[in-house]
């Protein structure tokens, strides 16, 4: 169930009952990102679905169903962004949500493959988010995105050759 709390009991209180914000068989935290006023998150009634309130019970609602296992969530610009993988056609894609249905979609494949995709620090810092991906040649590697699929894809191969770097730990 989603709640809602000011750290008081008075305060404290259901946004919905059948938002179920414990995805079956992640093993990781999705997170839930903050754009203007409104925080996005992933829940489950029925799948993976794509949730936004602005922590009134009339101000919680579903914006569209979306991938397998959300992860990430990011705030960057306009938007908010996050990963996403579906496992029956071993894709991990980039998403992006405006906060409608329409405004929400896969803006760039990444990642095709059997195993879980090692992505991490989705990382918003000046006009750019980075992040660690997998590349084809250079193994794991820094990424960057201006918001934008053709915006997307490999910042630098910090290590050259197929070694790969594994860059995390990205800050502000």
């Amino acid at each position: 169930d989603l709640w809602r709390s000011d750290g008081t009991v008075a305060g404290t209180f259901k946004l919905a009952s059948e938002i179920k914000t414990k995805l079956p068989g992640v093993d990781y935290r999705v997170g839930a990102a903050v754009l203007n006023g409104f925080l996005y998150f992933a829940a489950a009634p029925s799948g993976n679905q794509l949730y936004k309130t602005d922590g009134t019970v009339a101000g919680t609602s579903l914006i569209t169903s979306i991938g397998d296992s959300p992860y990430s969530f990011t705030a960057f610009g306009n938007a908010v962004f996050f990963f996403a993988i579906d496992y029956q056609t071993h894709v991990c894609a980039f998403w992006k949500t405006d906060g409608t249905s329409g405004g929400t979609g896969i803006f760039k494949d990444l990642y095709h493959g059997v195993d879980d995709p090692p992505f991490s620090g989705l990382t918003p810092f000046k006009d750019k988010l980075f992040f660690s991906a997998p590349d084809p040649v250079a193994s794991i590697e820094l990424f960057t995105s201006d918001g934008t699929g053709a915006g997307t894809g490999l910042f630098k191969d910090l290590v050259p050759g197929s070694g790969g770097s594994s860059p995390g730990g990205f800050t502000q």
